[in-house]
């Protein structure tokens, strides 16, 4: 599998031997950036364009999971004598006008009138009672940023590919951490860096959306490293005779960093994140079939 470095500032492959990566047919590829308050960089960054920290590429795990979870609260619709419609009497007259908004209601008494007497036969024999109907309507009032869990086992064949998992974990725990600034007795940290990650073949950073989905912008939330032997062996000697782990286990919670979006262009899947909605309309150009779009991408 050709390595990817020239495009990165580093590239890190495990397992380590290039007979041990032709037998992988797909990766779970890690890119991080510099961490950006900037828009217009986060859009760059979201769209695979711009200098990169690192990246890290992995045998992809068998299983993928992604949850959106939307809040909705229980809000109740206003009163308008019109059951037809829960929007705002003003709204109604600014757009029809005063008279036939009037109209409007006119009609809509006279309907209730008929309503009530019909309901009062049956209500005095006691047929039935009427009650309030549910008028409430769920609310939407955002979306939680979606969160992406992995666990990567990184089991060695060789020294080699103990001491290159060992860098992997050393790099991952560095990367969750803000880096200290350049200064004498600074006060101020930078903020860690954006991850961008997905699933795809090997020698190149292209992602297969049928694996991964649509994965944003994200941060490293929470990372655990266990070192431990496997099954009967605790450990494999380089040729120094150091005994090094013969497996390494990453556990890793991932954040989106901004709120997650469907795209504008009509009857589109595609999703975006806010950053990058502000400068392609609202996700219209990276949803454009063709080349435009495929280049945008």
């Amino acid at each position: 599998m050709p390595i990817v470095e020239s495009l990165f500032s580093e590239t890190i492959i495990f397992p380590k031997e290039q007979k041990d990566q032709n037998r992988i047919p797909l990766w779970l590829k890690f890119f991080c950036y510099e961490y950006t308050d900037n828009s217009l960089f986060r859009t760059a960054a979201s769209l695979g364009v711009g200098p990169m920290l690192k990246c890290i590429m992995l045998p992809a795990p068998k299983e993928f999971v992604t949850k959106t979870d939307n809040i909705y609260d229980t809000g109740l619709a206003r009163d308008t004598k019109d059951v037809t419609t829960t929007a705002d009497p003003q709204s109604s007259q600014s757009l029809l006008g005063a008279p036939i908004a009037a109209a409007a209601a006119g009609i809509a008494a006279v309907t209730e009138t008929f309503t009530n007497i019909a309901t009062w036969v049956p209500e005095q024999f006691d047929l039935g009672m009427k009650i309030d109907m549910d008028m409430s309507d769920s609310k939407f009032r955002g979306t939680n940023k979606r969160v992406y869990n992995f666990k990567m086992i990184l089991a060695a064949r060789s020294a080699e590919d103990s001491e290159l998992a060992s860098q992997i974990c050393d790099t991952f725990e560095a990367f969750s951490l803000p880096s200290a600034r350049i200064a004498l007795f600074s006060k101020f940290a930078s903020h860690p860096p954006l991850w961008k990650f997905g699933i795809g073949p090997g020698g190149n950073a292209q992602i297969d959306r049928s694996w991964s989905g649509q994965p944003q912008l994200c941060v490293l939330d929470q990372i655990t490293v266990s070192k431990t032997g496997f099954q009967d062996n605790y450990g494999i000697a380089d040729k120094n005779g150091s005994i090094k782990p013969i497996a390494q286990t990453i556990n890793m919670t991932f954040v989106e960093l901004e709120p997650a979006l469907r795209t504008s262009f009509y009857g589109s899947n595609d999703i975006l994140n806010r950053s990058t909605s502000f400068y392609t309309f609202g996700g219209s150009l990276t949803s454009l079939p063709g080349a435009i779009g495929s280049i945008i991408r």
